[in-house]
């Protein structure tokens, strides 16, 4: 029998930082959710309210499986309970199948990251093993995901985001004390080209043979090919996410 908490590997991932409190962001995220068709299944992981961890492995035992009804869904994912939180939510997407919102690892005291994660499905596999069609199943997977992670920087307003196969999001203090990276589909805050306004134009750079698009709270800057208009992605993916994490790290300390 399928996990509801476990997607189909390899897993795609939709992931925000901010530095307000995870139980604001992944309520938001969790609405995302539900408003690109996304169903949940009443399943959950919940830990103690006030127990501090860097992975959900560290809560170990304490982690508890739920199966709750609307309401109680309701309450919980809204952080209205007083003794637990929500740190895994089960949702299903009739096209997609089984997703899930999720604590990502955090380093150093920062917030968690909070993502959606869903299945790859074809964009887990290589570009080069694709026919035409699995390219068609791709950039139906790709579309959501940039979609999703545009409402999600929307309603949540993150410092940062981004969507990967296979890798976290990681929060500033792994960007700055790990050889961590952003990923290639990246969400960049107003709020952190704000801080340096040559950001933009060096992002720009950065991503000249890809994408930037500008979104309502910040910009969107794209290297793969499937999240870039007209199929043309950039070559050496590895150099970009090491110059583009060079250029957020920047920018998240100069506000710390």
């Amino acid at each position: 029998m399928a996990d509801l908490l476990y997607p189909e590997p390899p897993h795609l991932m939709i992931a925000v930082y901010d530095d307000r409190p995870e139980e604001r962001t992944f309520q938001l995220l969790f609405e995302a959710s539900r408003e690109l068709e996304c169903e949940p299944n009443g399943l959950l992981e919940v830990s103690p309210r006030d127990l501090e961890f860097d992975f959900l492995s560290d809560v170990g035992s304490m982690r508890q499986r739920l199966q709750v009804g609307s309401d109680r869904l309701a309450d919980l994912v809204a952080g209205a309970d007083p003794v637990s939180r929500v740190v895994k939510a089960g949702l299903t997407h009739r096209k997609l199948g089984r997703m899930i919102v999720e604590y990502l690892p955090r380093r150093g005291g920062d917030r968690h990251p909070i993502a959606v994660s869903m299945s790859a499905a074809t964009l887990g596999l290589p570009d080069s093993l694709w026919a035409k069609k699995d390219r068609s199943a791709a950039k139906r997977i790709a579309d959501w995901s940039r979609e999703a992670l545009e409402l999600a920087s929307s309603k949540c307003d993150p410092l940062y985001g981004g969507i990967a196969v296979e890798m976290t999001l990681p929060s500033p203090s792994s960007l700055s004390t790990t050889q961590s990276k952003v990923p290639s589909e990246l969400f960049v805050s107003r709020r952190l080209t704000d801080r340096d306004q040559s950001l933009v134009d060096r992002l720009r750079q950065v991503f000249a043979d890809g994408e930037v698009t500008n979104w309502r709270n910040g910009l969107f800057c794209a290297g793969w090919a499937p999240y870039v208009s007209g199929g043309q992605g950039i070559t050496d993916l590895a150099d970009t996410r090491g110059r583009a994490s060079k250029l957020v790290k920047q920018a998240v300390s100069a506000g710390r």
